[in-house]
């Protein structure tokens, strides 16, 4: 059992610290524009709290609770570390979110301006 939930968190504390990774490298990205709050959202269908809680603690990436609506159902936000506040923070969320799901991840883009 040990095993089982081993080959399922560590890949993706592996793709969250790529995403991460990539994200940093658009830290001289243009910040103009509106503040967003554009984030990551990750769909984690049957995970435990426990193993969400592990991998963010591996990965040193917030993982937030599920979110309630229907729309959303079962996705979480992924709180990666951004250096921006308008178009730099859009840019390197949507390259965390790439990686996520080129690691097959079901990930996708939240987005809403202030």
């Amino acid at each position: 059992m040990i095993q089982a939930k081993l080959k399922k968190i560590f890949p993706l504390v592996n793709a969250l610290k790529k995403a991460q990774e990539e994200a940093d490298k658009f830290k001289d990205y243009p910040d103009g524009g509106t503040v967003n709050s554009d984030t990551v959202t990750i769909t984690l269908k049957q995970w435990y709290e426990s193993d969400v809680f592990i991998v963010s603690e591996q990965s040193g990436i917030k993982i937030g609770r599920k979110l309630g609506s229907s729309l959303w159902k079962n996705s979480r936000r992924v709180n990666f570390r951004t250096d921006g506040q308008g178009a730099r923070n859009t840019k390197q969320m949507e390259v965390a979110c790439k990686v996520l799901e080129e690691a097959g991840y079901d990930a996708t883009m939240f987005y809403r301006m202030d």
